[in-house]
């Protein structure tokens, strides 16, 4: 299982305090005492703003990829705006970086069958993999049907499915921040434990996780029950982390993506959304 952090700046107004550095360090240090590497997403205009905030990141030895070059869904833009726009972010990130970035993260896990389109571009913009769907039925954005285990988009474009788990009627992404806070350890030890030997475990989690000082505010975005699902169980994030620590290993998304499309490795499904959408 992997560690991967999503870093956006989701304030409303420049007069809220510029609160991601600090949450952001706070968790660079918790993961250098664990001994923990993995991969922050990064928005574009984030890192256009703070570029030390990336290098701090990669100087800590974490590998860095895309979420996008604005926190805003994929299907909010036109294909030719996206596609012009992740090019835009990639080369921003490997400019301050001086490291090749890989990985591209859609905003809200907003990869759906109202963006076919979206693979195509990913891979043009030579992302060799993606960590953009849920492949489960959402509230705001998911792709039912789509495999929970890694595959490739017709582009080539390998995809890395937001880890999911069944609790009674309901499929849900239990390694995101909200989830980790909220739900009984016991809980997520056990789906752990239940997935397919074929799937990716990684934990997605954002700077305001760990922020316990933050003042509650609406998010954008979001209705007024999620803003405060955003904010309860804050103190108990690094504790409730550190009780899968033990699953966690030091491999980066693209570690594990180029593993899988090693020459050696089992054959991988190919996922269509145009034949999904036929169908």
């Amino acid at each position: 299982m992997s560690f991967t952090i999503d870093v956006e700046d989701i304030r409303t107004s420049n007069d809220q305090q510029y609160r991601v550095r600090l949450n952001v360090d706070r968790v660079l240090a918790w993961l250098h005492d664990r001994g923990v590497v993995g991969t922050a997403f990064v928005v574009g205009t984030l890192a256009e703003s703070d570029p030390s905030l990336v290098r701090a990141i990669v100087d800590a030895g974490h590998e860095v990829g895309l979420h996008s070059w604005s926190h805003t869904a994929i299907e909010k833009h036109t294909p030719s705006d996206f596609g012009r726009d992740i090019k835009k972010g990639r080369e921003l990130l490997q400019n301050i970086s001086q490291q090749p970035v890989s990985g591209f993260r859609a905003p809200f896990m907003s990869m759906t069958a109202r963006t076919p389109w979206a693979p195509d571009l990913i891979a043009d913009a030579g992302f060799m993999y993606s960590s953009s769907v849920l492949p489960a039925a959402s509230p705001l954005f998911g792709l039912p049907g789509a495999p929970k285990t890694p595959f490739l988009w017709e582009s080539g474009l390998l995809e890395l499915p937001c880890p999911v788990t069944r609790i009674g009627p309901l499929t849900i992404p239990f390694l995101g921040g909200t989830y980790i806070r909220l739900l009984p350890r016991v809980i997520t030890i056990g789906a752990l434990r239940r997935q397919d030997k074929d799937s990716v475990m990684w934990t997605y989690c954002h700077p305001w996780d760990f922020d316990t000082e933050e003042r509650f505010r609406r998010y954008p975005e979001t209705g007024f029950v999620t803003s405060i699902l955003c904010f309860r169980g804050r103190r108990r994030m690094f504790p409730q982390l550190g009780a899968i620590i033990n699953d966690l290993d030091c491999s980066s998304l693209s570690e594990i993506a180029a593993s899988l499309l090693a020459p050696s490795a089992t054959r991988l499904d190919v996922f269509s959304m145009t034949a999904r959408n036929a169908a």
